[in-house]
């Protein structure tokens, strides 16, 4: 049992009672997997086993790699994108894995709504060929359509080439923005950090509160290993839970939100078919969320907006936002959204 589970039963339990109905122990368990659910499903949350470094609960655990002081070694000359940086990883120097790894073929659009990508073959460029804890991971580059692109793959630990799965679709970057990837398939996965060398990245896996109830955050470094920034951290308990920082200089150059291995967690989704009337979801959703304390605005009968409730009106930490959405997904399980 996590803290999560505990605040959500608890909150469950409290609600209960303002309600006067005793259900808040059970409903409170079938939330809690529901939200254990809704991880494993989130393909959009943009959207996580040996440690390389326990990120936002207070422990640092480093691994060798080429500097313990949170950056990778800067070159004399400095490349002008992830493109031109030489393969980085653990397995940068097997040339064998590295030519398979650029020979895989890439599939699923390029971005939201894009057609089918092709990359060519002579314009792909592996950036990153690696292991990370539990598995092996490659990123690659290519030049399509006069920009560029690049795929993420994941396989088990020692894995061939050819035994790599894509873990997302394909997007465009790489030329000026890092390229940040989280594992969330679990509560606490990898990290890693693919931007120019010299660069530091420090990660916040959420918003909390101090003991004056002030919403804070603490950052921590990530270390640089086989370089790359990299480490293994708390996943987000919400799409927008965790941030992370990239800086050069000494300044935050970007913000990025990882990439999440969406089509892994497609292919672990529990299938759930959809009963509830979508013409009636807003009314329905408010009708289940007011008795538990929340104060709901509708838009018309299908669409709502949660404005304040048993945590207060936003902002809110990231843990009492998980238990928000862990009473709505209990009442869109309820009412068959």
């Amino acid at each position: 049992m996590n803290d999560l589970d505990s605040d959500i039963r608890a909150a469950f339990a409290r609600l209960a009672d303002q309600v006067g109905h005793g259900r808040g122990t059970a409903t409170a368990e079938q939330a809690i997997a529901e939200v254990r659910r809704e991880r494993r499903a989130r393909a959009s949350w943009a959207a996580v086993v040996v440690a390389v470094a326990l990120i936002g609960v207070g422990v640092a655990s480093l691994v060798p790699g080429d500097r313990t002081d949170g950056s990778v070694a800067a070159p004399t000359t400095r490349a002008n994108g992830l493109y031109d940086v030489p393969v980085r990883g653990s397995l940068a120097d097997d040339a064998q894995f590295v030519a398979g790894v650029r020979d895989l073929q890439w599939s699923g659009p390029l971005g939201a709504g894009g057609a089918e990508l092709s990359s060519p073959v002579a314009s792909r460029h592996v950036v990153f060929a690696g292991e990370v804890p539990g598995e092996r991971w490659a990123v690659v580059m290519a030049e399509v359509d006069g920009r560029q692109a690049w795929a993420w793959f994941i396989g088990e630990a020692d894995a061939a080439p050819d035994e790599l799965a894509l873990a997302a679709d394909p997007a465009p970057g790489g030329a000026s923005q890092p390229i940040t990837l989280i594992d969330s398939r679990q509560l606490a996965g990898t990290l890693l950090v693919l931007s120019l060398p010299g660069d530091r990245a420090e990660y916040s896996p959420s918003l909390d509160r101090d003991v004056t109830g002030a919403l804070v955050r603490t950052f921590t470094a990530l270390p640089a290993v086989d370089g790359v920034l990299m480490g293994t951290v708390q996943t987000p308990l919400t799409a927008d839970a965790g941030e992370l920082h990239v800086l050069r200089g000494g300044k935050t150059v970007a913000k990025p939100t990882p990439t999440t291995p969406g089509r892994l967690l497609a292919d672990r989704a529990a299938p759930r078919t959809p009963t509830g009337d979508p013409a009636q979801f807003g009314e329905r959703m408010k009708t289940c969320l007011e008795p538990l304390g929340f104060t709901v605005q509708l838009f018309g009968p299908d669409a709502y907006e949660v404005v304040d409730g048993p945590f207060g009106p936003e902002p809110l930490s990231s843990a009492e936002q998980a238990q928000v959405q862990a009473f709505e997904q209990q009442c869109m399980q309820q009412l068959g959204y």
